[in-house]
């Protein structure tokens, strides 16, 4: 079999072809060499970066971690100076209000005094009282009785053969202080001064002030009123009621 001898210009064309193709084979090899070193360069300083990143980062929390601290110190402190000034400002206004208590309950005692003492006086120049003369009049009248297990005091009590008239005074008359003379202070009266047991009662009540309930108190069961402005004393006795 006879062999084909190929033209030397064609030859000539293959040994080209082949030529450039190791050529461009051999650009490729140092391209893709120099694209390794760049991406081995590039990812060795994305670590060194994120390296130096993680180091700032660590850092940092270290600072904010310690300017936390102490803020949070320098707030507790704070807190205790202001825990401290807020229990000494309790403490001076406690002490305050006791001394104002001490110095009120003082007036009020005083005060007091003056108005039993007022009214004390002006019962005893006439011995009068809602219309009825008495023989007798007594002022605190004090009782404890151990058997009965009863304590009581009266103001002002007036007697006479018939009649008992039980005077309180007070600084600022309140609606208690009325519904407590017929009720507790009669009931234990009664049972402490047995003596007057078959005389009638009745009750007045004096003070410089009055609650409105304790005047519609006072008129709805029949209790004198006395009132006392300056060292003058006025009686208002009109339906004044008796209790048996």
């Amino acid at each position: 079999m006879a062999t084909l001898e190929l033209p030397d210009w064609y030859k000539q064309i293959i040994l080209e072809a082949e030529k450039e193709a190791k050529k461009r084979n051999a650009e490729a090899e140092k391209r893709s060499a120099e694209l390794d070193a760049d991406i081995k360069k590039s990812r060795e300083e994305a670590e060194k970066r994120s390296a130096e990143l993680d180091k700032q980062l660590e850092k940092r929390s270290a600072e904010f971690d310690m300017r936390l601290e102490k803020s949070y110190e320098k707030f507790e402190k704070q807190i205790e100076i202001s825990r401290e000034k807020f229990e000494k400002d309790v403490a001076e206004i406690k002490a305050i209000q006791r001394e104002n208590a001490k110095y009120i309950g003082g007036i009020t005692k005083s005060t007091g005094a003056i108005t039993e003492a007022l009214i004390y006086n002006t019962l005893e120049k006439d011995m009068k009282f809602g219309g009825i003369e008495f023989d007798d009049i007594r002022q605190n009248m004090g009782y404890h009785s151990k058997k009965l297990n009863i304590k009581a005091e009266y103001d002002i009590v007036l007697t006479n053969g018939k009649y008992v008239a039980i005077v309180e005074a007070k600084t600022q008359v309140d609606q208690v202080d009325v519904t407590e003379l017929t009720t507790q202070k009669l009931e234990k009266f009664r049972k402490l001064y047995p003596e007057f047991n078959k005389h009638k009662i009745i009750f007045g009540i004096g003070g410089m002030k009055f609650d409105k309930r304790a005047v519609s108190e006072a008129n709805k069961k029949g209790i004198g009123l006395i009132k006392v402005t300056g060292d003058k004393v006025e009686f208002q006795t009109e339906g004044i009621k008796m209790y048996s």
